[in-house]
């Protein structure tokens, strides 16, 4: 179930800030499938440690401006927001941002295999839609639905992929972690976390 769902969080990077105009589902589509040319590029076929780089930058361009971090932030530590000083609330949303983009891109380009993507359906309700997709794995259908807010464009803030929520299981981590620790040690734990995840970005995809 890991391997899955870091693999399939590829698309949860999957709204680009030029898409701002369109509808959630269409928000949803049009940077996917740009990110999965990239993923099967040829200039990528062959990938050294240099050109895996090259094309991690690639794919974090077209995301990066993708969410509305400051909520995902929020929403992760959850009664522990408030905990944090306003210093330490910016550096949170920061990190955890590219805690994010190193765990699952570095993920996706191991185990991308040109998987199906169907875009199902989508409902929205005021500022807030929800966007149904299936993602082929293994010969099946894993069903994923993006929470999405209208912030002068559609955001996602959520991801849930057969029923689990990754705010949640982020939320439960931290919940954990601040219980017993104090936020500026969730910071350095976060910065330990994300050096050992460039590192690991390094190294060739077998």
């Amino acid at each position: 179930m890991k391997k899955k769902f870091a693999f399939i969080i590829l698309f949860f990077f999957v709204l680009s800030f030029e898409c701002f105009a369109l509808s959630p589902i269409e928000s949803i589509k049009k940077p996917t499938e740009n990110i999965i040319s990239i993923l099967k590029s040829e200039k990528y076929k062959n990938l050294s440690p240099e050109l895996k780089e090259e094309q991690w930058n690639e794919i974090w361009s077209v995301v990066k401006d993708s969410f509305d971090f400051k909520l995902i932030s929020r929403l992760a530590l959850g009664k522990y927001w408030n905990s944090f000083s306003s210093d330490q609330q910016l550096e949170f949303q920061k990190l955890f941002a590219e805690l994010l983009a190193n765990t699952y891109i570095n993920k996706v380009q191991e185990n991308f295999k040109n998987q199906k993507v169907t875009y199902i359906d989508e409902k929205i309700d005021q500022n807030k839609a929800e966007v149904l997709v299936h993602v082929a794995l293994e010969d099946k259908p894993v069903p994923i639905i993006y929470r999405m807010l209208d912030n002068n464009g559609w955001l996602i803030f959520d991801v849930k992929i057969e029923g689990m929520s990754m705010i949640k299981n982020y939320r439960s981590q931290f919940d954990e972690y601040l219980f017993k620790k104090k936020p500026e040690e969730l910071i350095t734990a976060l910065k330990s976390k994300i050096s050992q995840l460039r590192e690991e970005r390094k190294k060739p995809v077998n």
